[in-house]
């Protein structure tokens, strides 16, 4: 295996650079939302969750951009990882399937898709083949279905 190269370097870098901007978005909205009494102002709720959206917004596009390259690398550990300590966390990152409480989750929004849409395996996720978009119909569908399984796999968790 090769080492990656520079272009490839950089557009981890990029990602990590979206991703901690990202997570501090989240931060920022988590501790004003914990320290402020009352509530943040609605603008101020608005704002952030508008700078979250569009942070959101330009790391899918970007990693969209560069399916090809993040579906070619290959993670491993360094020899000097302390495994001992933190194998649980390597464990999840080096992870090749869902979880399987994601995994189930995701198989019934497909199921879902497959009975509404008359969509079966074979034309991949959602129920839409190559390229194609969702009808006005699936998508009415699949708003009304997301909310109340977001509710109850929230509900599932033990937050």
């Amino acid at each position: 295996m090769t080492a990656p190269s520079h272009d490839a370097l950089k557009t981890l870098e990029q990602s990590r650079q979206r991703l901690i901007q990202l997570t501090h978005s989240l931060g920022s909205l988590i501790a004003s939302l914990n320290t402020t009494d009352p509530l943040p102002s609605w603008p101020s709720l608005q704002t952030q969750s508008n700078i979250i959206s569009s942070n959101l917004q330009t790391l899918s596009s970007h990693l969209t951009e560069n399916q090809d390259l993040f579906g070619s690398l290959v993670a491993y550990p360094a020899p000097t990882y302390p495994t001992q300590a933190h194998g649980n966390i390597l464990e999840q990152l080096l992870r090749t399937k869902l979880d399987p409480k994601v995994e189930e989750w995701v198989s019934r929004g497909r199921e879902r898709a497959g009975t509404t849409a008359g969509a079966g395996p074979e034309t991949g996720q959602a129920g839409q083949g190559a390229g194609e978009e969702l009808s006005e119909e699936q998508l009415t569908e699949l708003w009304e279905w997301a909310p109340v399984e977001a509710n109850r796999e929230a509900r599932r968790r033990d937050w």
